[in-house]
């Protein structure tokens, strides 16, 4: 089983995808398809560690709640984890900050510029005190 992502936008899936395609140093995968007459992107695809982010814009009366979802990125490092938590941060809002945490993971919620809400995890050893 594979799980992927698609996340609606109304009229900035574009700027929010070329900002996730520097945050997580990945690359498009297939075409990335623009409306011409509204200028709107009609799909765009991210490969982020092998999970599928997909994208577009939707007209005001068909868009959904934003902030009902939430992404869990799971990184190897601290440093990693740091970068992409600042990097989402800038012109967001740090919802819970990047930290140890008491069942053992080093993990931080934040909220992006365009709405999105993404934890930042990384793995660590189970605490015996939980």
């Amino acid at each position: 089983m594979k799980l992927d992502v698609y996340l609606r936008f109304r009229g900035t899936a574009l700027k929010a995808m070329e900002f996730y395609r520097q945050v997580f140093q990945t690359e498009f995968v297939g075409p990335v398809l623009i409306d011409p007459t509204t200028n709107r992107l009609i799909n765009a695809c991210l490969d982020v560690g092998g999970v599928l982010i997909s994208a577009s814009d939707v007209e005001d009366e068909i868009s959904t709640v934003l902030s009902s979802i939430s992404l869990v990125v799971k990184v190897e490092t601290h440093e990693e984890a740091e970068r992409i938590f600042e990097q989402l941060a800038t012109a967001g809002k740090v919802l819970v900050p990047l930290a140890p945490q008491d069942w053992g993971d080093e993990w931080g919620q934040v909220m992006d510029g365009f709405g999105i809400t993404w934890e930042i995890l990384v793995p660590g050893q189970m605490n015996d005190n939980v």
